[in-house]
């Protein structure tokens, strides 16, 4: 109640109440940053060394495509794993939402894909079905894009007609 009492008795806009020293607090969260956290992630990540693929319930099938290639890749380092088959499935070799976040900004980055939703991997949990999932949007996004494009020109056309 006394502090209550102190507290309101002060002329201040906002107030901190903490069991912690909360500059300790504040100066440790300058340094706790997504980049450094990604950095520290990164640097832990090229000093492991990798696994070689778990028993699975299904056989391996190596990647064919380019596509296929570079996803597998990405899930291998993310995941420390050698030799990541077309069907293995993210959450059997021992992928969780955390490791999945990391793998998403990953293929992101690689990949060029800075819309790529975050679900995917629920949706697409193997590089089979990944795959499948970048091809099509791709192809939606084209289609997309040319159907805006049409618009565009189609609209610029009637512009053009009401003025004369």
């Amino acid at each position: 109640m006394e502090a209550l009492q102190r507290i309101l008795s002060q002329d201040f806009a906002q107030i901190i109440v903490s069991p912690q020293n909360f500059q300790v607090l504040f100066d440790l969260s300058k340094s706790y940053t997504a980049a450094s956290m990604l950095q520290r992630s990164l640097q832990s990540r090229q000093a492991r060394t990798k696994h070689e693929r778990p028993a699975m319930r299904n056989e391996y099938t190596s990647p064919q495509t380019e596509l296929e290639c570079r996803i597998a890749a990405i899930w291998e380092d993310v995941l420390s794993i050698s030799g990541i088959g077309l069907h293995d499935n993210f959450f059997d070799l021992g992928g969780n939402s955390l490791v999945g976040i990391e793998l998403v900004a990953q293929l992101r980055k690689t990949l060029l894909r800075p819309s790529l939703p975050s679900y995917i991997l629920y949706e697409a949990p193997t590089v089979e079905a990944m795959t499948q999932f970048l091809e099509k949007e791709q192809a939606t996004n084209s289609r997309e894009r040319r159907k805006e494009r049409s618009d565009k020109r189609r609209e610029s056309l009637r512009m053009r007609m009401r003025e004369r």
